[in-house]
């Protein structure tokens, strides 16, 4: 996590800090530029520009907020804690080009930014300003992604530039630029048969290279009310395959499959349905004794006994039921095309990702309701359509089957939804979830 420099109050004998508002100093400007060091390591440098609007002299404690389990960085020394963090995240502070000496202390407060699990620290040093003095401030360190990643090879990576503690000076912020590289380990967003990544942003969607190595905002007259967020989360699903493959095997793939078979096959897996009759066709094939060319297709079906490849094979080389099954996987597969595409060309298609891998697993825990603002889009548009999703998604995770065609359509295309399940209502964690979610639309005038 990291952050704007703010000002603070230092009980006198060091035992901690508050940060407080500054009324006689502003800062003019920011630049930050976060590189990649390796991995999803990062090099952080923020160049700030402060001016003392007042006609005295002012002294102010500067303090660089971060937290107990900022990132990988801090974690290196554990043992160690909070005293070693200056050698964990290499912190350096210039004042006017001079490096100066920088004190480590605790964050006094209580409040949500500064929990019991996850303390907050403070870097601090002292910075003089003569009477209308402009002053160059610069900051570096380095710090990781914070990562989690399950069995079920669902992920996300999340970086965090706290800007809302630059609120605190006087005045706006004139002119800030905060450009990210983004590490190449991360993946990009993607809607595929074998994996879904989408990438969100806040407070605002960034400026982003065609190749997205890098993200960056500009804002003029600035009053940050929400920090800078980068989350890239996905789900693969390929794991799955093996377990797949010897389930089609068990059906008795001998018997040709009609359509509406293919549209229920393996529904509770949770996986994507185009992807369940990529898996259906290859393995009709495989049987056959197809060799393939994709080599990670061909090292799949060599751990099965009953592969024998023999040469490449076309559909007219199958058996006649292979060939009427995997007809009928193509003319399922065109349906599924088209509404993906329906889809994702309709209001709600910026959430198609997002949705699918957010609710593999119901996700009521996320629905706190002083948690589910922090997920929104920054336009009012977004807002109202991804609450409504939101809460009508728990309902699809239960097998509700929708009237409304817009959600119809939308749910059909997740991975999870299955509408075979008999619904019987909403367990009493999405229930409180879906409730917060109401109470969150009636706040914000969207019932």
């Amino acid at each position: 996590m990291l952050a704007n420099d703010t000002a603070v109050w230092e009980y006198p004998d060091g035992s901690g800090v508050i940060p407080i508002a500054e009324d006689n100093i502003q800062m003019v400007a920011e630049t930050v530029k976060v590189k990649v060091k390796k991995d999803t390591r990062m090099e952080v440098e923020a160049r700030f520009t402060f001016k003392n609007l007042s006609d005295k002299p002012v002294k102010v404690t500067m303090g660089f907020p971060f937290n107990e389990n900022w990132g990988e960085i801090f974690w290196e020394d554990e043992a160690v804690g909070g005293p070693n963090a200056k050698d964990s995240l290499g912190f350096v502070s210039l004042v006017d080009g001079k490096e100066v000496k920088v004190r480590l202390r605790p964050d006094a407060t209580k409040s949500e930014q500064n929990p019991s699990w996850n303390k907050r620290f403070f870097f601090v040093w002292d910075v003089e300003f003569a009477p209308g003095q402009t002053r160059k401030l610069t900051t570096r360190y380095q710090t990781d992604w914070d990562r989690w990643h399950n069995v079920d090879d669902q992920f996300s990576y999340t970086f965090t530039y706290i800007t809302t503690s630059g609120a605190a000076w006087a005045g706006k912020i004139t002119d800030a630029v905060i450009s990210v590289e983004i590490p190449k380990k991360l993946a990009r967003p993607t809607w595929s048969e074998e994996s879904v990544v989408y990438w969100k942003f806040s407070p605002s969607e960034p400026a982003t290279t065609s190749d997205w190595s890098r993200v960056a905002w500009h804002f003029t007259e600035w009053e940050p009310e929400r920090d800078i967020v980068v989350t890239v989360s996905g789900q693969g699903y390929k794991q799955y395959r093996y377990m797949m493959i010897e389930e089609i095997c068990s059906l008795g793939v001998e018997k040709p499959l009609a359509d509406e078979d293919i549209r229920n096959l393996f529904v509770d897996y949770g996986l994507p349905k185009r992807y369940t009759i990529r898996i259906l066709i290859n393995t009709l094939y495989a049987r056959a004794g197809h060799k393939f060319k994709d080599k990670d297709w061909e090292a799949v079906f060599k751990d099965f006994d009953w592969y024998k490849p023999r040469k490449s094979l076309e559909l007219k080389d199958l058996p006649e039921n292979y060939q009427k099954t995997i007809e009928a996987a193509r003319r399922v597969e065109e349906e599924l095309n088209a509404l993906e595409e329906r889809v994702k060309n309709g209001p709600y298609g910026r959430f198609m990702s997002e949705f699918a891998v957010m609710f593999f697993y119901p996700p009521y825990w996320n629905f706190r309701e002083e948690d589910i603002s922090r997920y929104l889009p920054p336009d009012t548009a977004g807002q109202r359509a991804w609450l409504r999703l939101a809460r009508n998604a728990f309902y699809a995770r239960a097998g509700y089957q929708f009237q409304d065609n817009d959600l119809a359509e939308f749910f059909s295309v997740m991975p999870w939804y299955n509408t075979g399940l008999d619904f019987q209502g909403l367990g009493p964690d999405e229930a409180e979830a879906v409730l917060n979610i109401i109470k969150l639309e009636e706040k914000m005038g969207f019932r």
